[in-house]
């Protein structure tokens, strides 16, 4: 297994897993626990390219377990994974059984050959949320008296990442359910503010 920074679809490397021994049961794999919703529906993507030998393959694996100890096996989806020369996306769409405590997600090789993964996402169906790439998003409503001068006061709604914007929306939609009377609507003073990693990272706190 290496950390491979001269082939990557996105920078600053893939994972690449090599196999020296032709045999089908000679495999490889990296693997992840899944944070997934028992009853709840998922897509699953992969970028990959591969260079194996006749007899190899990669294997794009999730499989379900129990709360038990050890987890009893629920179940699972695979995709199988052919030689390809360039960076291919494959999917792997599952619902997860009941009584699932944990996903895991094993990305292999089988056989001879070398094989590379980068770009895996995670979305509940109707999402486009990236599940795997969330971290802590930072997010901000404010109200603004006035700015321009022109008896207009504004709302800001903003974020320190792409998937901050989503939850900064849920927050002023939040305000508006509770602020509402009827057909009329009125803000009061907003000024909510949640860090995110790329914020903190940065050395901003709020005061």
């Amino acid at each position: 297994l290496t950390l491979d920074s001269t082939q990557f679809r996105s920078a600053p490397n893939s994972v690449r897993i090599d196999g020296k021994r032709s045999e089908p049961e000679g495999r490889a794999c990296v693997m992840r626990n899944l944070d997934v919703k028992p009853g709840h529906s998922y897509r699953m993507t992969v970028a990959y390219r591969a260079t194996l030998g006749p007899k190899a393959r990669g294997l794009f694996h999730v499989d379900f377990y129990d709360n038990g100890t050890p987890g009893r096996p629920l179940g699972g989806s695979d995709v199988t994974l052919q030689t390809a020369d360039r960076w291919t996306t494959v999917t792997n769409t599952f619902k997860v059984p009941e009584g699932t405590a944990f996903g895991r997600i094993l990305l292999y090789l089988h056989g001879e050959g070398s094989i590379w993964y980068d770009d895996v996402a995670l979305y509940e169906e109707g999402s486009t949320t990236n599940l795997l790439a969330q971290g802590n998003p930072g997010a901000v409503v404010q109200t603004v008296h006035d700015p321009w001068g022109a008896g207009r006061n504004v709302v800001v709604v903003g974020a320190s990442e792409p998937a901050g914007f989503e939850l900064a929306l849920q927050r002023l939609l939040e305000t508006v359910r509770r602020s509402a009377a009827g057909t009329d609507l009125a803000l009061p003073d907003l000024m909510d503010l949640q860090p995110g990693d790329t914020s903190l990272a940065d050395g901003i706190v709020p005061a």
